[in-house]
C-alpha cells in the first residue's frame, strides 16, 4: 500500500456469527481489512490513517463480492469466486503472503517454518514482519 495512491475507499463492514468484519475497496478491488474495531467509525479511522488522502465513502456494491468471499473464508471454506486485490507489496511479502494463504484452515505454521519453506532460515522476523504488514489479513490469515 505504501506510495499506492487512492483517491476513494469504499468501506463496508458484515456481520459473521458476531464477529464484526470492516473492508476497504477502491475501484479497483479490495485494499484492506480490520477485524475487532469497536464500531464503524473506528474502521473508517484506521483506514483513514493509512490513507489519509483517500476519500471514505460508504458502499456495498464495491464490496458484494469480497463481503461474500470473506464470509464464504471465515466458514473455513474455499469461495467461488476471489475478490480482485488493490495491495502494493514487495515480492518477499507476496511470497509470504502466497505462503500463509496455503496453510489449511485450522492448521498453524511458525515464522521461521514459513522462512525456512522460502529458502530463507534466519527469516523469521522478516516473515513477522510481512505478516504484520498484512493489509487484507483475513484473505491472506
Amino acid at each position: 500500500m505504501a506510495g499506492q495512491k487512492i483517491n476513494d475507499l469504499f468501506c463496508w463492514e458484515i456481520d459473521f456469527e458476531g464477529i464484526r468484519v470492516f473492508m476497504g475497496s477502491t475501484n479497483n478491488g479490495l485494499a484492506m481489512t480490520g477485524i475487532g474495531f469497536i464500531s464503524e467509525e473506528d474502521s473508517i479511522a484506521y483506514f483513514a490513517k493509512r490513507l489519509p488522502a483517500a476519500n471514505t465513502i460508504r458502499d456495498y456494491s464495491r464490496n458484494r463480492v469480497s463481503a461474500q468471499a470473506i464470509e464464504t473464508l471465515l466458514r473455513g471454506e474455499t469461495p467461488r469466486v476471489k475478490p480482485m486485490l488493490d495491495i502494493t507489496l514487495t515480492d518477499f511479502q507476496m511470497k509470504v503472503m502466497e505462503s500463509i494463504s496455503k496453510i489449511p484452515f485450522g492448521a498453524t505454521k511458525t515464522y521461521g517454518e514459513i522462512a525456512a519453506a522460502l529458502g530463507k532460515a534466519k527469516g523469521a522476523r522478516a516473515v513477522g514482519q510481512a505478516v504484520g504488514r498484512n493489509p487484507v489479513p483475513i484473505v491472506f490469515p
